[in-house]
């Protein structure tokens, strides 16, 4: 059997086994050797972030395809990736470093800090509430912020007889209407509009969103005086399922409680370092402080330069001693070398430097918790860490081994500068106009007639021209393009220097304009040496992606891949 024969074969069965599979598993998109079969949930899932149940419901299959085909291209690389052992690549670790310490702390935070101060039932209570809506009738009795304790006192009394009332048998919206002292609810019997639950010190609020339909409250006192509710209704909201909903609400919460949160963090950390035992080296700080003060240039690699000449043995000198370690000067230099080069480090007081050492050594405190806790394996977390590792993979991979290194030789700059010159590097045509723009359609064709009669252009732009903020401009509008300034740019191409054309009416109710063209800028051909700096930066790009989307060809080839239109088709229609 012929090769592409083979091929051929091979391909149907694919085709067949994913039509086959669509009848007893979740429907496949695309297939292939790419780390497994995408499904069209696997496909719904990831397309579908961030976009409303409207967009999803009206996407074009076009966008969808191509979604898809960037699917498939990460699944190549990732499976590539991986085969080229990237998951224990210096440069993929050393990137991934800095995400993954941020995210063991942070998720140390909200199982230390945030768990037990904000309770899971918080949650749900907040939920709760938000997806009501409650209607309630009122009865007020003023009593002005500020009133004695015994005008109080009589306001009391006033709304516990209208309460004895009502408990006695009367309406209560009658007696809303007779004795309310809210007038505009009185007129129709203390009925108030639906209320939605919010976050807030009312009382009446949560004293409504707390009791059954038909109760009747005690009397509750808030800015405006005494009042007595009563809750007729409650409906239920449409909106996001708890589990959705959930990480929103949280955020609302969390800051909420921002200084109760504060404050408990500070203690957890007071106690972990409490019982490291701190021992700072304050005379070697006192040193660094010391020779920094007398250093102009403060930015990293200098910085390095000091610490490694401070004429101690930087491997062993420490600057703080704790429990079971330490950090030594040598640990600060290889800190700072993790910075960016640029950065300027302000090392020449005590304080700071005790501050920068005190934030890595508890960075490091706090990191050591979190992995005794195997908080690295925590649900929330596990998928974030992967993603991240397996994008960092993806990206230096891609550097290391499919586009490599560019040359931007002078010579290969030039000839894509003369293929792409007319594109990329042309300056278009510019115009220089002067401008009268009344409203008045008879006013403007006065203006018209005086100004093509001779009368000085700058003369009729201060005495008529009603465009705001360019009367101080003596109605100059400075080089633009042809498709800038609607009608005013068509025109002013068509012009010679000097001829003046108009009134053009600006769109309907707008105005009208009569212009004088005051210079003209031909397109040019912007010349090699003045854009060569883009040109590299151009060139680098237009031939990374040439070998990338080259390599992805190629790929899709040997691994066959293939992607199901039809079956893609089928997406998101169960839409409401």
């Amino acid at each position: 059997m012929q090769r592409g024969e083979s091929l051929r074969i091979a391909g149907v069965t694919l085709i067949l086994i994913a039509i086959l599979g669509c009848s007893k598993r979740e429907p496949v998109v695309a297939i292939g050797r790419i780390g497994g079969a995408v499904t069209l949930k696997e496909f719904e899932d990831e397309f579908s972030r961030g976009k409303s149940a409207d967009v999803l419901q009206s996407v074009e299959i076009g966008r969808m395809r191509d979604f898809l085909g960037g699917m498939v291209d990460r699944r190549l690389k990732l499976r590539a990736a991986y085969r080229a052992g990237m998951d224990e690549d210096s440069t993929v670790l050393k990137r991934f470093d800095p995400f993954y310490r941020q995210q063991l702390i942070q998720q140390l935070y909200r199982t230390e800090i945030v768990e037990p101060t904000i309770k899971e039932s918080q949650i749900r209570d907040f939920y709760a509430r938000t997806g009501k809506e409650v209607s309630i009738r009122k009865i007020l009795i003023r009593a002005p912020m500020g009133s004695s304790d015994s005008v109080l006192e009589k306001k009391r009394s006033q709304a516990e007889e209208l309460l004895m009332k009502i408990r006695s048998g009367e309406a209560f919206e009658e007696v809303a209407r007779q004795s309310s002292e809210d007038k505009n609810s009185a007129q129709r019997g203390g009925l108030l509009d639906a209320w939605t639950w919010t976050r807030s010190n009312d009382p009446l609020m949560n004293a409504a969103f707390s009791m059954e339909i038909g109760e009747v409250s005690e009397p509750i006192k808030n800015h405006q005086g005494f009042n007595i509710i009563k809750l007729i209704d409650v409906k239920n909201k449409e909106r996001k399922p708890y589990r959705a909903a959930r990480q929103e609400i949280l955020q609302t919460l969390e800051r909420e409680k921002r200084e109760l949160l504060t404050k408990n963090a500070e203690l957890y950390l007071n106690k972990l370092k409490e019982k490291k035992k701190y021992v700072w080296s304050d005379s070697t700080i006192a040193l660094i402080a010391e020779k920094m003060a007398s250093v102009g240039d403060r930015s990293r690699d200098q910085v390095v330069h000091v610490l490694e000449n401070l004429g101690l043995e930087p491997a062993w000198t420490p600057l703080l001693t704790f429990k079971n370690g330490e950090f030594t000067v040598q640990d600060l230099i290889e800190l700072i070398r993790t910075f960016p080069e640029r950065q300027m480090f302000n090392v020449d007081r005590v304080e700071v430097v005790r501050n920068i050492v005190d934030r890595r050594v508890t960075e490091n405190m706090l990191l050591e918790n979190a992995r005794r806790k195997h908080l690295n394996r925590h649900p929330a977390l596990a998928d974030k860490l992967k993603d991240r590792l397996e994008n960092e993979m993806i990206a230096v991979f891609t550097e290391k081994h499919i586009i490599g290194d560019v040359d931007t030789d002078v010579e290969q700059l030039k000839a894509f500068y003369e293929k792409h010159k007319e594109e990329k590097y042309a300056e278009p045509g510019k115009v220089k106009v002067q401008e009268v723009m009344v409203k008045d359609p008879d006013l403007a064709q006065r203006v018209a007639d005086r100004a093509q009669s001779g009368e000085r252009f700058d003369r009729l732009v201060q005495n008529f021209t009603e465009r705001i903020g360019y009367k101080e401009k003596n109605g100059i509008i400075d080089y633009f393009t042809r498709d800038g300034w609607g009608i005013i740019g068509e025109k002013a191409f068509e012009m010679r220097v000097g001829e003046i054309a108009g009134p053009l009416q600006l769109g309907q109710k707008r105005g009208y304009s009569i212009i004088k063209l005051l210079d003209r800028q031909e397109r040019r051909i912007k010349p090699f040496m003045e854009v060569e700096p883009a040109l590299k930066r151009d060139y680098v790009k237009a031939v990374k992606d040439e070998r990338e989307t080259c390599w992805l060809s190629e790929q899709r080839t040997l691994s066959r891949v293939f992607m199901f239109e039809e079956t893609l088709e089928m997406a998101f229609s169960d839409q409401p």
